[in-house]
């Protein structure tokens, strides 16, 4: 099975991250009771979706119908981490149209951050999809498959403030070094310019 990259898309569309985890992505089923939480007076049912080696995929239903905010989110994750330490939460709307993807990095001695990812039905989630492919289980890798591997494709796909700033470490240091190739452009404001 390869990623099937419309597909996935579909499911994104439809919400139905069961098929999205289990057929697309190489994910297994995960057997667990449903969370009801109740926090800040609002009640929330977490339903596992799907599990890679412990690693859960949880989709939170608010009972409201409204995406709980970023602080409220934060609650729920500490909720969860007490049923499973390593996990990805999908929220969801009432109309299933506006998802959060929440993954919450946990690394000692560093302060835990959570990573989120907004994707609207009618948006490409082109940068989702993307993501998603990062954490996608080929036959030929599911033998050899442990915990902590599946935690650092997880990592990859969705801790990615480590990379957007390499990225702009790299691309200012080439912004200087081409900067100091400019001839013929007296003014600094202009060579910079020129040089973005």
């Amino acid at each position: 099975m390869k990623f099937n990259r419309s597909q996935v898309k579909k499911y994104l569309q439809l919400s139905d991250f069961t098929s999205l985890f289990i057929e697309e992505l190489g994910w297994d089923y995960a057997d667990i009771s449903p969370i009801y939480l109740s926090v800040n007076g609002e009640n929330y049912t977490i339903k596992a979706i799907s599990q890679k080696r412990g690693l859960m995929v949880y989709h939170c239903l608010p009972e409201n119908g409204l995406l709980p905010n970023s602080q409220i989110r934060k609650k729920i994750d500490i909720e969860v981490t007490s049923y499973s330490q390593e996990h990805l939460i999908i929220y969801t709307d009432k109309g299933q149209e506006k998802q959060i993807w929440q993954w919450v990095r946990r690394e000692p001695g560093k302060p835990v951050t959570s990573r989120e990812n907004h994707y609207h039905i009618h948006q490409s989630g082109e940068g989702l999809i993307q993501k998603l492919e990062t954490i996608y289980i080929s036959i030929k890798e599911e033998e050899n498959l442990t915990l902590l591997e599946v935690t650092k494709k997880t990592k990859k796909a969705f801790d990615v403030d480590k990379v957007t700033k390499k990225f702009y470490d790299q691309f200012k240091k080439e912004y200087s070094t081409f900067l100091g190739f400019i001839d013929g452009i007296p003014v600094k404001f202009d060579q910079e310019w020129y040089a973005s």
